[in-house]
């Protein structure tokens, strides 16, 4: 199991106006199952996790972190060099990163002109490599069914409290009908991946999984600054498998 969140972000649009004109409040694209750029938004949440896992966690050098979850490294020594947005994989939006560790985080992105945002605010994550089986609820793999990993999710999902979101200084409305779950299938690179790196676990995949937790997808941004803060959190939910990874909250 995966959780995470974070905030605030400072984000910057690189996009050049044609004519002068007053900025609109950039907002949430209003219909949160309506498809942008050909994809629903589970199916976004979907791809944007199939991004953060087919990422090794570190360069070929051993230790540099690149993983764009990452604000420190793991270990003494560790470099970070992570972008923490990046462009999906086809190109058609724009991703912003979580954290695997949560707190309180600042960062600062250059997002290109003309893209749809999507951003994690609070998620959870499960498959097989990173869930634990039973009876003791320690040590991955499982093998568990993909039904079995979604039921999770939704458990995990189901005790996010305290969401909150806002895009220069104005709070974004009806955030509870923006939960996307999603079921799906990750590959990973063969070294420096996720699970290697947190469990040991060679998993190159394909994995099946399931995510379930609250996305939004953001209108193009006009050219400037643009300050985003979120948070929520997920305590760790007992009557599922406990996270083998740390949990985030804020």
């Amino acid at each position: 199991m995966i959780c995470e969140s974070l905030s605030p972000w400072r984000l910057f649009s690189s996009h050049r106006s044609l004519s002068p004109r007053s900025p609109p409040v950039p907002r949430p694209s209003r219909r949160p199952m309506r498809p942008v750029e050909g994809r629903t938004l589970p199916e976004w949440s979907a791809e944007w996790w199939k991004s953060v896992f087919a990422i090794p966690v570190y360069a070929p050098d051993g230790s540099t972190v690149i993983h764009p979850q990452f604000d420190a490294g793991l270990n003494e020594g560790d470099t970070i060099d992570a972008p923490h947005g990046l462009p999906s994989p086809d190109g058609r939006v724009f991703f912003l990163y979580g954290s695997f560790f949560g707190g309180d985080l600042e960062r600062t992105v250059t997002v290109p002109a003309g893209k749809h945002v999507f951003v994690p605010i609070v998620n959870t994550e499960w498959s097989n490599p990173d869930t634990a089986p039973p009876p003791d609820f320690v040590s991955p793999p499982g093998n568990y069914t993909q039904a079995e990993l979604a039921a999770f999710a939704k458990a995990q999902a189901d005790t996010i409290t305290d969401l909150s979101v806002s895009l220069d200084g104005q709070d974004i409305p009806e955030i509870l009908q923006n939960r996307h779950p999603a079921q799906f299938q990750y590959t990973q690179p063969a070294e420096r991946s996720i699970t290697q790196t947190f469990f040991g676990i060679d998993a190159p995949g394909p994995n099946e999984s399931a995510t379930d937790g609250y996305y939004l997808m953001f209108l193009p941004l006009d050219e400037g600054e643009h300050t985003l803060i979120f948070s929520g959190s997920s305590p760790d939910n007992s009557d599922t498998p406990r996270c083998s990874a740390p949990s985030t909250s804020r």
